[in-house]
């Protein structure tokens, strides 16, 4: 095997090199050496390009996503390589879109309640754009406080970064006082 070829996700780091503060960078590259993934990122595959991107906005918070175009090698069985991953993941984000939930990403969710309730870990259900309004769900998600990427103006990005790392984030004040 050729160790120099770059994963997905190192090319990608490199793209994004000129628009991250060079400590953001530090942090995801020391991250991705370590396989400290923050958040798995669990979705139809249908709703892949959505999911992308809200992967995007992740990484330029500082936060490792796990995403199986960007994380897993071809040739692999991915049910074996995320059994070996999920152990260090450290939350994981069900997105539902127009297309629900898929098969696989049903079986992912399973396996991840299972593992992240023993270790007091989040799954965060996230509403994609596009997402029905009455949906039909898992019964466990119903339980769960969800973020909504469906209306415009919602924050929902910095509701996502409070569950991965608890801790609540404000980028504008503006509107935190608004909501008061």
């Amino acid at each position: 095997s050729n160790s120099t070829v770059p994963s997905p996700i190192e090319r990608l780091l490199g793209r994004m090199n000129a628009r991250l503060p060079s400590q953001t960078l530090a942090t995801v590259r020391r991250k991705l050496l370590a396989h400290e993934f923050d958040a798995f990122l669990c979705h139809n595959s249908e709703d892949k390009r959505a999911v992308k991107k809200i992967g995007l906005a992740l990484i330029e918070h500082g936060i490792l996503p796990w995403l199986d175009e960007w994380s897993l090698p071809p040739g692999f069985p991915w049910s074996r390589f995320l059994e070996q991953e999920i152990g260090d993941i450290k939350s994981a984000i069900v997105f539902v879109g127009a297309n629900a939930v898929g098969p696989w990403q049903r079986f992912e969710v399973e396996a991840f309640l299972r593992e992240f309730v023993e270790r007091g870990c989040p799954v965060i259900p996230a509403l994609l754009p596009g997402a029905p309004r009455q949906l039909q769900l898992p019964r466990f998600m119903g339980l769960m406080s969800w973020v909504d990427f469906r209306q415009r103006q919602s924050r929902a990005l910095d509701r996502l970064i409070w569950g991965i790392c608890t801790k609540k984030i404000d980028n504008s004040p503006a509107l935190l006082e608004a909501e008061m």
